[in-house]
């Protein structure tokens, strides 16, 4: 059995919340926010650190939960695109995305059918 959990709500830092992991000796870590920045808004030099980051303290980015708000009928494969890829440079194991909002279920289920 494996714990983990999101330490964003109290440290902000990437360094905080990887100080309190390994003072709780967690192995497998959340996250939602690096350094206040989502997955999408990300920039290239935590892209770049934190995974080197990661291996030196013998971490494993278990889950990032994308935290991204759509609509279905404004879906951006772009920015999809992107989410994927910070995704997989961050070689997290797991990445949580929500459904799109919807307006009404009856008239825009075969929209939301044909997204998933």
């Amino acid at each position: 059995m494996s714990i983990t959990g999101y330490f964003d709500q109290q440290f902000k830092s990437n360094d905080a919340q990887l100080d309190m992991a390994k003072q709780l000796d967690i192995k497998l870590l959340s996250f939602r926010y690096f350094n206040e920045q989502t997955l999408l808004t990300l920039d290239g030099s935590i892209l770049k650190d934190f995974p080197a980051r990661l291996k030196k303290d013998k971490l494993t980015l278990q889950i990032v939960d994308a935290m991204y708000s759509y609509h279905v009928l404004s879906i951006q494969k772009n920015e999809f695109t992107l989410l994927f890829q910070n995704a997989e440079t961050l070689g997290t194991k797991l990445l949580i995305l929500s459904l799109p909002k919807l307006d009404s279920f009856d008239v825009q289920h075969d929209t939301l059918v044909e997204h998933i």
